[in-house]
């Protein structure tokens, strides 16, 4: 990734973590289909900490394995201008970042708004209700948003660096 990701990077780590735990995450299974074919167990969380990306404010919207023993394993993570989550379809058109990783990295996707095409792979988050902030806790942790509910479709392709996997995987997750 390049240097925005980078950065962004930042606020997935704080909006993933959170406090000793994350308050607003939901559970969630995702379909996978393609290349990979069955489900994996994902928490979803998403959040803002609008001091840790230089002057823009940002939400960013984060799915990690539900449990160390998850298998398959999914991650994604997507970054938005904004100070709040907002409903409403997003993807390479109005984000600043998206990536992703399927099994580790033997699938891929990533995009980032600093040159304006996907890298790889494809996604489409659709926000249908952002629920309500839970407030930072004064260590400078984020906002977190409970209920925050809609859908990710999104297309991982075979990581170059991974040998065997000739098909893309397709990811299909409601929460």
């Amino acid at each position: 990734m390049r240097s925005t990701a980078r950065r962004l990077g930042v606020v997935v780590a704080a909006v993933a973590t959170g406090c000793g735990g994350s308050p607003g995450s939901l559970g969630a299974t995702a379909s996978l289909s393609g290349g990979l074919s069955g489900s994996a167990s994902v928490t979803v969380t998403a959040g803002v900490n609008s001091h840790l990306v230089e002057t823009t404010p940002v939400w960013a919207l984060n799915m990690s394995p539900a449990s160390a023993e998850a298998s398959p394993t999914l991650v994604f993570n997507i970054f938005v201008a904004g100070t709040s989550p907002q409903t409403g379809t997003f993807t390479t058109s109005n984000s600043l970042a998206a990536q992703g990783e399927l099994e580790g990295s033997q699938w891929m996707q990533s995009f980032e708004s600093t040159d304006g095409t996907q890298e790889a792979g494809s996604f489409e988050l659709n926000i249908t209700a952002t629920g309500s902030p839970s407030p930072p806790d004064g260590t400078g942790w984020p906002y977190f948003w409970h209920n925050l509910h809609g859908t990710l479709t999104a297309v991982f392709v075979p990581s170059p660096t991974t040998n065997g996997h000739a098909e893309d995987v397709a990811v299909d997750v409601t929460f």
